[in-house]
C-alpha cells in the first residue's frame, strides 16, 4: 500500500529518458517514471519530495503529476488511452530547461507536450504504486541521454499543456487512490 522507487544519482536539466516497464497484479496501480526530481525527504507513503511523475495503469490510463513537498498535483489527470498494453510499455519524456519544453510519449506516440518550469533539473527514476494485492513491477531498460529538443518541431500528435496554467487536483500524502 505505498510507492516504491529507484533513482539515478546525477541531476539533469536537459534529458531524454526512455523506460520499458510493466506491472502485474493490481490493474489500477500506477507505474512509470520520475524526472527533475528531489526524492528526499521521501513521504510516509514513499512519494518523492519534488519533481514530476509520468505514469500509466493497466486500465489503459496515463497521467502526469507534479510533487511539492510530497503532495501530488495533477498536471494531466487520469486520461484514457487504448494503446497502453497490459504487458510491456515504453514511456519516454524529453525535457529542455532552456525554455521548459517537455514531451511525453507512450509506445512511440507523443501524447502530451508543453512547458514545465517549476523544476528545471533533478534526478530521474522509476516508480510503482501498489495496493494490498500481490503486485510486481518489471523494468526491461531505462535509457537516459543528455539531449532534448527546445521546440516541438514537426510533430503534431498530442495536446499542449502549460504547467503554470493548470489548476489540477492535489492528492495529499497517504491518499493513494489509483495514482
Amino acid at each position: 500500500g505505498g510507492f516504491a522507487s529507484a533513482k539515478h544519482d546525477n541531476n539533469y536539466g536537459v534529458l531524454t529518458y526512455t523506460v520499458r516497464i510493466k506491472a502485474t497484479g493490481c490493474s489500477s496501480c500506477s507505474h512509470g517514471l520520475y524526472f527533475n526530481g528531489t526524492p528526499y525527504p521521501v513521504s510516509s507513503t514513499g512519494r518523492w519530495n519534488k519533481g514530476y511523475g509520468f505514469y500509466l495503469t493497466n486500465n489503459d490510463q496515463y497521467s502526469i503529476w507534479r510533487y511539492d513537498g510530497g503532495v501530488a498535483t495533477a498536471i494531466v489527470g487520469w486520461t484514457d488511452y487504448a494503446p497502453i498494453s497490459s504487458d510491456w510499455n515504453v514511456l519516454k519524456v524529453t525535457y529542455n530547461k532552456a525554455n521548459g519544453f517537455v514531451q511525453f510519449f507512450i509506445n512511440g506516440t507523443r501524447v502530451v507536450y508543453g512547458s514545465f518550469n517549476s523544476y528545471k533539473s533533478g534526478v530521474v527514476g522509476l516508480a510503482f504504486a501498489r495496493d494490498s494485492t500481490a503486485s510486481t513491477f518489471y523494468t526491461d531498460y531505462a535509457v537516459l541521454t543528455t539531449n532534448a529538443p527546445k521546440s516541438e518541431g514537426a510533430l503534431s500528435e498530442g495536446f499542449f499543456v502549460d504547467e503554470a496554467a493548470v489548476r489540477g487536483v492535489s492528492v495529499p500524502d497517504g491518499d493513494l487512490g489509483t495514482q
